[in-house]
């Protein structure tokens, strides 16, 4: 089911990809970006969605709910939105690492 792929996104992208970035942020001007700031709002939004919508998909498949069409439609739609906004953020990060320069010793 998706929830075997739950745990490895939160760590991944809610704990080693912060861990990156603030190790980058020592050394560089990253929290100052305009982008940067858009980027956490928009990922605060995105990943708690996406991860509900992990665990609203795994639970349904391990308990074999039967689900019709529409329903199995509107799941994997709102997922795609999650999905859309972690792109977004992922972009506008990559901007904003893109502007950084680094900090005077």
């Amino acid at each position: 089911t998706t929830l075997a792929f739950t745990h490895l996104h939160l760590l991944v992208m809610g704990t080693l990809l912060f861990l990156i970035l603030a190790a980058i942020a020592l050394h560089t001007d990253l929290a100052e970006q305009a982008r940067f700031q858009q980027f956490r709002k928009v990922y605060a939004v995105a990943l708690p969605f996406m991860v509900i919508m992990f665990f609203v998909r795994g639970i349904l498949q391990a308990l074999q709910t039967p689900l019709s069409t529409g329903a199995n439609a509107a799941i994997s739609g709102i997922a795609g939105i999650s999905h859309i906004l972690m792109t977004v953020a992922l972009v506008l990060l990559f901007l904003a690492l893109h502007r950084c320069t680094p900090k005077k010793a």
